[in-house]
């Protein structure tokens, strides 16, 4: 956790890989530990990770998590003479390991510890800042946050420019990527036909959460090729295509509803 240690190479992502911190981001004062697909986080400051004296189940200060977008204790480990210490959870050690909210350890410590939670969920990564350059972009629970509003309205009428209009609610201020697929599961990963359907941002506005923005997405579809694309189902002769909406950091995907 001393931050000193320097292998791997931070353009490939598929090995493990670490940076000096001081040198990356002097005089950093907190931390976020966090899954690999960001399912289970935290931030937590420097001093209450590492600071003072050494401590065994005690209480500690989480700023805020995946759990809670307020501040909460929870009790972890940072014993001298245990190679695995620091044990940094979402939730009390105790509960963590069997619960898989465990994320962070040393040592390459093994057991439950590391499998409820590292293979299940892409691994883990921590990441360091100063707060006082980095006041102004604090992570919040809706940072990252993308939710479909349930709420798409079709408008096949020969003077309709957008066909299908619908709405997200997502971190404010995030770019979000628009990918079309055709049929009704993104996982399939199939791109629609080229020009039968063009998804674009209509609007983005802070909501009544000034921590989320409201997004309107607008798919405007070339009724002229509609019968003739992959998004066309011939057998009930209906529609069938799927909007991903991602946010991304770096090229990776961190969210995507």
């Amino acid at each position: 956790m001393a931050g000193t240690e320097v292998y791997g190479s931070p353009t490939d992502d598929n090995i493990a890989w670490s940076i000096d911190f001081e040198s990356a981001v002097a005089n950093y004062d907190q931390f976020l530990f966090t899954t690999g697909d960001c399912v289970h986080w935290l931030v937590a400051n420097k001093n209450d990770v590492v600071g003072g004296t050494p401590y065994t189940n005690e209480p500690r200060d989480i700023s805020y998590s995946s759990s809670s977008s307020t501040s909460y204790q929870a009790r972890w480990y940072n014993r001298d003479g245990y190679l695995e210490d620091p044990w940094i959870s979402v939730d009390d050690h105790a509960s963590a390991v069997a619960a898989g909210t465990i994320v962070y350890g040393e040592n390459s410590f093994g057991g439950t510890h590391a499998s409820a939670v590292l293979p299940l969920h892409g691994g883990a990564d921590v990441y360091i800042r100063d707060t006082v350059i980095m006041a102004s972009s604090q992570l919040t629970a809706n940072t990252w946050a993308v939710t479909y509003q349930d709420d798409a309205v079709p408008d096949f009428t020969t003077s309709s420019t957008n066909e299908v209009v619908l709405s997200y609610l997502i971190g404010v201020g995030k770019t979000p990527t628009l990918n079309l697929y055709a049929g009704a599961d993104c996982s399939a990963s199939t791109a629609a036909t080229t020009g039968v359907a063009t998804p674009a941002v209509v609007s983005q506005v802070v909501s009544g959460d000034s921590t989320l923005d409201t997004l309107t997405v607008g798919i405007d579809i070339d009724k002229a090729l509609i019968t003739s694309s992959n998004i066309w189902n011939n057998v009930d002769s209906s529609l069938e295509f799927c909007l991903a909406v991602t946010l991304e950091d770096g090229g990776e995907v961190i969210t995507e509803e």
